[in-house]
C-alpha cells in the first residue's frame, strides 16, 4: 500500500494500481504502528482471497525508508496467514479442555454430594441429641442452653459451608457462561479456586 490507499504490488495482479477506503488497521500502519486483524474477508480488497478461506489473520507492517532523523513511513506491507490449521488445533484443544473441565465438574460434584451428605448426617446426629437434651432438661436453663447449642451449631454449619460453596458457585457459573471465552490460563486459575473451595469444605 501506498501512503493514499493505492495497492503498489500484489500477488493477485487484478489489484495493483486500485485504491480501496484505508481503514483502521492500515491507518495505524501508516502512522507506525503494527497491526493484526482476523478478517472475515468481506472487505472489496479481500475479492481474491475469498476462494478456499473464510478467515485469514492480516498483518500490516510500515515500511520505512532513510535512516535516523530522515527516515520515514513510504507504505505498508500486509500479508495474509491462514489459519485453518491453527483453527483446528484450537478446536481439538478446546473440545479436550471442555472434557477436562466436564469430568472434573462430575467429580467435584461428586465430593461436594459426599460433604453435604456426612454434614446432614452429623447434623441429624446432633439435632437427636440436642432433641434428647431437651426433652430431659426441666429447668429453664437447660432449656436455654439446649438452644443455644443449637444455634451454634447451625450457624457454625452454615457459615463452614456457605463461604466455599459461594466461591464454588461463583466460579462455576462463570466457567459457563454461554457468550465467555475464558484463556486457558484463567480458566486453571478458576479451577484452583474451586479445587481449594472444595477441600475447604
Amino acid at each position: 500500500w501506498d501512503l493514499q490507499g493505492t495497492v503498489i504490488y500484489s500477488n493477485n495482479p487484478g489489484q495493483i494500481g486500485k485504491r480501496f477506503p484505508i481503514d483502521s488497521n492500515l491507518r495505524g500502519a501508516l502512522h507506525g504502528r503494527r497491526a493484526m486483524d482476523l478478517s472475515n474477508l468481506t472487505q472489496a480488497e479481500n475479492a481474491g482471497d475469498r476462494v478456499g478461506h473464510s478467515q485469514l489473520l492480516e498483518t500490516y507492517i510500515p515500511i520505512y525508508q532513510g535512516w535516523g532523523a530522515k527516515r520515514h513511513i513510504v507504505g505498508v506491507y500486509e500479508a495474509y496467514s491462514d489459519l485453518t490449521t491453527l483453527q483446528n488445533q484450537l478446536d481439538d484443544a478446546r473440545h479436550k479442555l471442555w472434557g477436562s473441565v466436564a469430568v472434573g465438574f462430575v467429580l467435584l460434584y461428586a465430593s461436594l454430594f459426599a460433604i453435604v451428605r456426612s454434614a446432614s448426617r452429623r447434623l441429624v446426629h446432633q439435632m437427636h441429641e440436642i432433641s434428647v437434651l431437651g426433652k430431659q432438661a426441666r429447668e429453664a436453663e437447660a432449656l436455654r442452653e439446649v438452644d443455644r447449642l443449637k444455634d451454634e451449631f447451625i450457624g457454625s454449619v452454615s457459615h463452614e459451608l456457605r463461604r466455599p460453596l459461594a466461591s464454588i458457585k461463583g466460579y462455576t457459573s462463570s466457567l459457563l457462561l454461554q457468550n465467555a471465552q475464558w484463556d486457558a490460563q484463567v480458566q486453571q486459575e478458576f479451577l484452583q479456586v474451586i479445587e481449594i473451595g472444595s477441600a475447604h469444605v
